[in-house]
């Protein structure tokens, strides 16, 4: 259930964790950090539990940028203009993993 914060009617947030950060592949990812990188809020972090979920409480009515990121996964940005309460989900895909290929004859030796 959300609701407005009643004690600042211009101010506006989830009471319960409504946001979620997934991976590409459906997985929930726990632990990801959500921080609000401008506008009023600048600064504030949300880090999400063990199924993923986020929430942030009291944020005040404004336009703003908003990063999900985890350990593994490539960082994604969403712009936001908060005028109700609302649900803001993060999808992240895996950072690729390097794959060596080697041409030719490879030796090993024991070093003893």
């Amino acid at each position: 259930m959300q609701q407005i914060d009643t004690d600042s009617p211009d101010r506006l947030g989830p009471v319960e964790p409504d946001c979620s950060v997934g991976s590409s592949a459906g997985a929930t990812i726990a632990a990801a950090t959500v921080a609000i990188l401008d506008g009023p809020d600048s600064g504030k972090q949300a880090t999400a539990d063990a199924s993923g979920r986020y929430s942030f409480n009291a944020l005040q009515q404004a336009g703003f940028r908003v990063r999900a990121s985890a350990e593994g996964f490539t960082e994604a940005i969403e712009g936001v203009t908060l005028t109700a309460d609302r649900t803001l989900d993060f999808t992240l895909s895996r950072i690729p993993v390097a794959i060596l290929t080697f041409g030719g004859d490879i030796a090993f030796t024991s070093r003893t």
